[in-house]
């Protein structure tokens, strides 16, 4: 005798998903689930040989896996923009965008940290950084909805009366050019040029010669800190918004979207905390009465070790989840004809 659940009349009860990836995402799923873990162990083992070989100068080995990680990224970033289609979630196909080029832009300021390039060529790449992070910002703020109004349907074929104007929302749908990545650094770049553009030419002189004072002072390290620490409250706000999007998303991606998306949200807290910690124990001991510059630098180096460690497996366990979640999403997976037989059985059971 079968357990599966039957009606009143004898009939098997037929569960209809919630959602279905469709036939396009089933295989992107599986292409981004290696992808994932393929980022995992590149960035895994990129924290493992720099805490091998310490702060060595010049451009490693380390440098050169993390660098390597954004082509599996990519994947990674296709999947969940073709994601975020299929569910209508803009948070999943911005907020992926989003922090992949933070993790780029990371990836270039840790190259100019190691003062590999002629200053002209340093200050262009973090103006480009700077730039960039403002087409993000941007991006995220332009808006590309779709706005759609279709007639009631027996006034389909209606023709409208003479001498009256058809109105707007019923002549059919009003598509505005959509806004992507180069447009939102379009708007960003207008609204800096018009802050620019106010004053008089006195004002601007002045404004000009302030800024070659402080260029002939430029101090390269407190300007890559500086614009790290930008950098990483944007990376912040993009991760938080990226698991809220996936805790929305909760009917139709399962309950590990909302444990990855909680983690997201816990992620920039984490760091944070460590940041501030690692910091304050460097501040401390350099207060102290005749500490030697040798002891300092290991003081130093012992909490970029730690916060190493915990990048580590941070890589490890979100790479994981990453991959876990892009299984279960694909095992939501319907073929046509499965559909087509649970519709035939459910127009039965009514």
């Amino acid at each position: 005798m079968s357990d599966e659940p039957m009606t009143e009349e004898g009939l098997p009860v037929v569960a209809m998903p919630v959602w279905s990836p469709s036939h396009w995402l089933h295989g992107r799923l599986l292409l981004g689930t290696w992808a994932a873990l393929a980022v995992g162990v590149l960035l895994t083992i990129s924290a493992a040989v720099e805490l091998a070989i310490g702060q060595a100068p010049g451009f490693q080995l380390s440098h050169a896996l993390a660098w390597m990680a954004v082509v599996p990224l990519v994947v990674v970033l296709r999947t969940y923009q073709d994601l975020g289609r299929e569910t209508d979630s803009t948070g999943l196909a911005k907020g992926c965008l989003c922090l992949f080029w933070a993790f780029v832009f990371f990836q270039v300021l840790e190259f100019l940290s190691l003062k590999l390039l002629r200053p002209g060529w340093q200050i262009a790449l973090l103006s480009a950084v700077g730039i960039g992070l403002l087409g993000l910002l941007g991006y995220i703020g332009a808006s590309a909805k779709t706005q759609t109004s279709a007639p009631p349907a027996e006034d389909k074929d209606a023709a409208p009366e003479e001498g009256k104007a058809v109105p707007e929302a019923e002549a059919g749908p009003v598509v505005p050019a959509r806004v992507g990545l180069l447009g939102g650094l379009l708007i960003g770049l207008v609204a800096l040029l018009k802050v620019f553009a106010k004053g008089h030419f006195f004002a601007k002189l002045v404004a000009f010669r302030a800024v070659g004072r402080l260029f002939r002072r430029f101090n390269w390290d407190s300007a890559l800190t500086l614009a790290g620490i930008v950098l990483f409250c944007c990376a912040a706000g993009f991760l938080i918004w990226f698991g809220v999007s996936k805790i929305r998303l909760r009917g139709r991606l399962g309950r590990l979207a909302v444990v990855l998306g909680g983690l997201e949200i816990l992620l920039p807290v984490l760091f944070a905390g460590l940041f501030l910690n690692a910091l304050t124990t460097v501040a401390t001991a350099m207060e102290r009465p005749g500490i030697r510059p040798e002891e300092v630098q290991e003081i130093q180096a012992q909490a970029l070790a730690g916060l190493t460690v915990t990048t580590l497996m941070v890589d490890i366990v979100y790479a994981a989840l990453t991959a876990l979640l892009f299984l279960a999403i694909r095992s939501r997976f319907r073929p046509d004809w499965e559909w087509e037989l649970a519709e035939e059985k459910a127009s039965v059971n009514s």
